[in-house]
């Protein structure tokens, strides 16, 4: 079950993002996927979890480690762009690149 959930939670939380029309909302939405991405990876670090789909998905020692590392990666980079997309949303406007060609 905790596998299902390591690999719902992000695809369902961007088809969220997609639907959630309210900026503040999606970068909310965005840090609490990150977070809870990470509390399940902590989660599969401390209990084990059994193989899905008669074995052909799995958690092994290599593959906690790359989860970790993938999990720490996306908490850090939504934290990071929470502060971006709200700094994109008050500056507005036309960027010097955009319409360019």
């Amino acid at each position: 079950m905790l596998l299902y959930a390591l690999i719902l939670l992000p695809a369902l939380g961007g088809l969220a993002a997609f639907l959630i029309r309210k900026d503040a909302a999606r970068r909310g939405l965005l840090l609490a996927v990150a977070a809870a991405h990470a509390l399940l990876t902590a989660a599969a670090w401390r209990i084990r979890p059994e193989g899905a789909w008669q074995g052909w998905l799995a958690l092994d020692d290599l593959g906690l480690v790359f989860l970790g590392i993938t999990s720490l990666l996306f908490l850090v980079c939504s934290l990071y762009g929470v502060g971006y997309l709200a700094s994109q949303r008050q500056a507005g406007g036309q960027n010097e690149e955009e319409g360019f060609l």
